[in-house]
C-alpha cells in the first residue's frame, strides 16, 4: 500500500516564495500605472490610474512651458531654430500660437467641467441629506455599541482609583462641560451628595483632590521637582565642563610655552654644569695672582640663583606633566650648588689666575639664566593658578555628578512608585474615558438628528464630529496602546474621514477655479498681443538684431509662477481630495464625478507643469548599440579564438584558456584606473575611442573573453571533427570548414553568449558611470540611476515605468533566441 505523504508544509512555503518573489514585480508595475505617491502608499493597487508616465517618456508632450520657449527660442533665432527661414519661422510660431490658445481652452473646458461636477456634488449632497444622516448615524451607532460593550467588559475601578480618574478628568471644567455631563452621576455616587452648582462641583473637586494628593499627586510633584533639581544640576555641569574646557585649553597653552622655552632651559643648564666643571678644575689649579678680584655680587647672583631655582623646583615637583623641566631646574641648582661649595671649600680659589675668566664668563651668562628663570617664573605661576582653578573644577564636578547621580536614583525609585500607581489607576481613567467619549456619541448624534440641509454650517457639524471621534482614538493609543477595541473604533471612525477630505477639496477647488478664471483670461490676452507683435520682432531677428519678446516672458511668468502657486498648489490637493473620495464617499453614485474630476485636474497639471527634460529613448538607444555591438564582436573573437583550442595542438594550449579564467576572476572595478588612462590616451588621437564616448565604452566592454571562450571550445568538442575532415579531404580549408561547418553547428552556444554578453552589458553600470559625462551618451543603467537619484527622485512612477520600457530590448532579443539556450549551455558545459 503507498502511504500517501502530507506535503501541506512544502506548498506553504511554495506560495509564501512565490508571493516574494512576485511581490516587487506587482509592485513595480501598479506603480508604474498610478497618480498617487506610490511609493508611500499602503495601497498596492489603485484607482487612479494612468499612462502619463509612459507618454513621458516615450513621446513627452509639449505642454504649455516648452512652447513659451519655443517661440521665444524663434523669435531669437537661436537653437534649434537658428537656421530655419522666415517663412517657416512665421509658421513654426503661428503653430504654437495654435497650440498654445488650444490648451487654454482645454484648460478653460477642463476647469470648468470639473467645477460643474463639484457643484453637482454640492446639489446632490443637498438633495441626499437624509443618506448622509442615515450613512453618520450608523456609524456613530456602531461606535457607541462597541464602546458601551466595552464598559460592560470593563469592571467598576475602585473608589479611590475613581476619584483620582474623576479629579483628574474634571480639573478646570464647569457644570455646562460634557465632561461634567457625563460623569455626574458617577462623581454623585462616589462624594455622596448631589452636586448641582458650581459650589459643590467645588467642593467635590476638593474631597478628591486629597485622595489625589495622598495617592499620586505628592508622588508627581515630588518627581517634577527632582526633575527640575536634575536639569539644574545639569546646567550647572555643563557650565562647569565648558569652564573645564577653557582652563585646559589655557594650561596646554602654558605647556606649549614652556616647551617653547625648553631649548633656552636646556642651554642654562649646560652653560651652568661647563661653569662648575670650570670652577672645579680652577681649584686644581697651581697658578696664583696677586690681585684678588671682587667675586662678592658673583656669590650673590649664585645664592639668588639657587633660591629661586629651590622655590621653581618645589613649584613643579609635584607635576607629573612637567617631569623633564623638574630635572632640568634640579641639574641647574646642583651646579650651581656645586659652584657654592667650591667657593666655601677653597679659600684660596680667589687667588687662582684662572678665577678671573670664570668670573667674566658667569658674569656673562647671569643675564642669560635670570631671563631664563624669570620666564620660567611667570609661566609656572600662572600654570600653577590654572592648575589649582581646574582642580577646583574637578572636585566640584565630582561633587555634582555624585549629586546628580544621588537625585537620579531617587527619581528612578519615586518613578517606579509612581509607575505602579498609574498602572492601578490607568484602568480608572481609561473608564472614565470610555464614558464621557460615549456621552460624546449620544451628544453627536442628537446633533446628526438636528441636520437638515448640506450647507456650511452642517459640514462643519459632520467634521466636529469626524475630529471628536479622531481625536478620541489619538488620545486612547497614546495613552493605552493599540489594542484590538481601538483598532476596531478606529476602522470604523475612518468611514466619516470623507467629510474633512471634502471640506478639503471644496475650500481648494473654490480657490483653484476662481484663481485660474483670471490667469485665463490674462494669459489670452498676452498671447493676442504677442500674436500681433511678433512679426515685427522677427523683422529685426533675420536683420542681424537680438530680439527677446516681453509678452512671452510675460506668459512664462504667468505659467511657470501665477499658476503654479495659485492654481496647481490648490488643484493638486483637490485632485487627491477627489481620489480619497472615490473611495470613502457615501453617495456611491457620485464616485464617477470624483474620479472625473480627479482626471481633469490631473490632465491640467500635465498642461502646465513644467517638467524635467530627459533622453531616455536615447538612452535605450545607447544601450542597445553598446550592447548589441559588445555581443556580437565578443561573440565573432570568442568563436574564432576558441577553435584553436578545441582542434588544434600547440605549445601552451592546455592552461592557456585556465590562465585567461584566473585573470578574469579579478573585477574590472580593479584596473578601471588603467582603462581610464589607456581611454584617455586614445582619445587624444581617436575620439571616438576615447573618454565620454560609446566607441570607448564599446572597447572598455571587449574584455569579457576568457569564460565565453571556454563555454565555447567545450561546445566545439562536443561537434565530431570527422565532418571537418571529410570536407578538408574535398578540398576545404580550415576557415572554410570553421565557417560553413563548426558555425552553423554551433549556432545554439553563438546564440547564448549573445544574450548573456547583451544583458550583461546592458544593465552594467559602473563602467558606464566612470567613462561617460554627458547625459546624451548616458546608457539605459546609466539613466535610470538618474531616474531615482537627480531631478526624478520622488518620480516613483516615472521611475517604474522606465525600468519597464528599458526591458523591452532585453525581452525581444531572450525571446527571439530563447529555444537556443537550453541546448547551448548543456551541451556545452562538458569538459574537454
Amino acid at each position: 500500500m503507498v502511504r500517501k505523504r502530507n506535503r501541506l508544509l512544502t506548498h506553504i512555503l511554495l506560495i509564501i516564495l512565490v508571493i516574494v518573489v512576485l511581490f516587487p514585480i506587482v509592485w513595480v508595475v501598479s506603480t508604474s500605472f498610478r497618480r498617487d505617491e506610490a511609493a508611500f502608499s499602503p495601497k498596492l493597487f489603485s484607482s487612479r490610474l494612468t499612462l502619463q508616465h509612459y507618454k513621458d517618456l516615450v513621446a513627452p508632450e509639449k505642454n504649455l512651458p516648452v512652447l513659451i520657449q519655443e517661440m521665444q527660442s524663434l523669435v531669437s533665432r537661436v537653437e534649434p531654430f537658428k537656421d530655419v527661414t522666415r517663412e517657416k519661422a512665421e509658421k513654426l510660431i503661428e503653430d504654437r500660437i495654435s497650440r498654445f490658445d488650444g490648451y487654454l481652452n482645454e484648460t478653460r473646458k477642463l476647469l470648468e467641467d470639473s467645477y460643474r461636477r463639484y457643484t453637482k456634488t454640492e446639489e446632490t449632497f443637498s438633495e441626499r441629506v437624509e443618506e448622509v444622516k442615515a450613512h453618520t448615524e450608523s456609524v456613530l451607532e456602531k461606535i457607541e455599541n462597541a464602546v458601551k460593550k466595552e464598559l460592560e467588559k470593563t469592571p467598576v475601578p475602585q473608589p479611590q482609583e475613581l476619584a483620582i480618574a474623576l479629579y483628574e478628568k474634571l480639573k478646570g471644567k464647569n457644570l455646562k462641560s460634557s465632561e461634567f455631563s457625563a460623569l455626574k452621576d458617577e462623581l454623585e455616587r462616589l462624594v455622596g451628595y448631589s452636586v448641582n452648582t458650581q459650589d459643590d462641583l467645588k467642593n467635590a473637586l476638593s474631597d478628591m483632590e486629597l485622595i489625589y494628593q495622598k495617592e499620586i499627586g505628592s508622588v508627581r510633584e515630588n518627581i517634577e521637582k527632582l526633575q527640575s533639581e536634575i536639569s539644574s544640576v545639569q546646567e550647572k555641569i555643563s557650565q562647569l565642563e565648558k569652564q573645564k574646557a577653557v582652563i585646559e585649553e589655557e594650561i596646554l597653552d602654558k605647556q606649549k610655552v614652556l616647551e617653547i622655552l625648553k631649548p633656552d632651559i636646556d642651554f642654562a643648564t649646560e652653560i651652568l654644569a661647563d661653569l662648575s666643571e670650570m670652577l672645579r678644575s680652577i681649584s686644581k689649579s697651581q697658578i696664583e695672582t696677586m690681585f684678588t678680584p671682587d667675586d662678592s655680587a658673583v656669590k650673590d647672583s649664585i645664592e639668588k640663583a639657587i633660591s629661586e631655582l629651590s622655590i621653581l623646583h618645589e613649584k613643579i615637583s609635584s607635576f607629573s606633566d612637567l617631569k623633564d623641566l623638574a630635572g632640568s631646574v634640579a641639574k641647574m641648582k646642583e651646579s650651581l650648588l656645586k659652584m657654592k661649595e667650591l667657593l666655601l671649600q677653597d679659600g684660596n680659589i680667589t687667588k687662582k689666575s684662572l678665577y678671573r675668566n670664570f668670573l667674566q664668563s658667569f658674569e656673562e651668562v647671569i643675564p642669560t639664566v635670570d631671563g631664563v628663570l624669570k620666564q620660567m617664573s611667570e609661566n609656572i605661576d600662572s600654570f600653577i593658578q590654572k592648575a589649582k582653578e581646574l582642580k577646583d573644577l574637578q572636585n566640584e564636578l565630582a561633587f555634582l555628578n555624585s549629586r546628580l547621580e544621588g537625585l537620579k536614583k531617587s527619581l528612578t525609585t519615586l518613578t517606579n512608585t509612581a509607575s505602579q500607581k498609574e498602572s492601578r489607576i490607568s484602568l480608572a481613567k481609561r473608564y472614565v474615558d470610555l464614558r464621557v467619549f460615549s456621552y460624546e456619541i449620544e451628544n453627536r448624534k442628537r446633533v446628526v438628528e438636528d441636520i437638515k440641509s448640506f450647507n456650511s454650517a452642517t459640514q462643519i457639524k459632520l467634521l466636529s464630529i469626524y475630529r471628536t471621534s479622531k481625536n478620541f482614538v489619538s488620545l486612547y493609543i497614546s495613552q493605552y496602546g493599540n489594542d484590538s477595541f481601538i483598532q476596531t473604533i478606529r476602522k470604523m471612525v475612518s468611514e466619516l474621514s470623507w467629510i474633512e477630505d471634502y471640506r478639503e477639496f471644496s475650500r481648494r477647488m473654490e480657490t483653484g477655479y476662481k484663481n485660474a478664471l483670471d490667469i485665463l483670461e490674462n494669459s489670452r490676452k498676452v498671447l493676442y498681443d504677442f500674436k500681433g507683435s511678433y512679426p515685427n520682432l522677427l523683422d529685426l531677428s533675420y536683420r542681424g538684431v537680438f530680439v527677446s519678446s516681453e509678452h512671452l516672458q510675460m506668459l512664462y511668468d504667468l505659467v511657470k509662477m501665477n499658476f503654479v502657486q495659485e492654481v496647481l498648489t490648490n488643484t493638486a490637493v483637490a485632485s487627491r481630495k477627489a481620489g480619497s473620495l472615490m473611495d470613502s464617499v457615501p453617495l456611491k453614485e457620485l464616485r464617477s464625478d470624483f474620479k472625473k474630476i480627479d482626471g481633469d485636474l490631473y490632465r491640467v497639471a500635465q498642461i502646465w507643469e513644467q517638467k524635467t527634460r530627459h533622453y531616455f529613448l536615447r538612452w535605450v538607444a545607447n544601450s542597445v548599440v553598446v550592447a548589441g555591438l559588445v555581443s556580437i564582436i565578443t561573440t565573432a573573437v570568442c568563436a574564432l579564438a576558441a577553435y584553436p583550442f578545441s582542434r588544434m595542438r600547440f605549445w601552451g594550449r592546455q592552461y592557456g584558456i585556465m590562465a585567461l579564467l584566473l585573470i578574469q576572476m579579478f573585477p574590472a572595478i580593479m584596473y578601471m584606473v588603467a582603462i581610464y588612462g589607456l581611454l584617455k590616451l586614445i582619445g587624444q588621437f581617436l575620439p571616438f575611442l576615447g573618454l565620454d564616448s560609446l566607441g570607448g565604452l564599446i572597447f572598455a566592454y571587449l574584455g569579457n573573453i576568457a569564460y565565453n571562450m571556454y563555454l565555447i571550445k567545450g561546445f566545439y568538442d562536443t561537434i565530431p571533427s570527422s565532418l571537418e575532415e571529410a570536407a578538408m579531404i574535398d578540398g576545404a580549408t580550415r576557415f572554410q570548414t570553421f565557417y560553413k561547418i563548426v558555425v552553423p553547428l554551433a549556432l545554439p552556444i553563438l546564440s547564448v553568449i549573445v544574450i548573456l554578453t547583451f544583458i550583461g552589458t546592458f544593465n552594467e553600470f559602473v563602467l558606464a558611470r566612470i567613462i561617460l559625462q554627458d547625459v546624451k551618451n548616458y546608457t539605459y543603467a546609466l539613466g535610470l540611476w538618474t531616474f531615482s537619484t537627480g531631478a526624478y527622485e520622488t518620480e516613483w512612477g516615472l521611475f517604474t515605468a522606465a525600468a519597464l520600457l528599458g526591458m523591452t530590448p532585453m525581452v525581444i532579443l531572450f525571446l527571439s533566441l530563447q529555444k537556443y539556450i537550453v541546448g547551448g549551455l548543456t551541451k556545452g558545459s562538458v569538459k574537454g
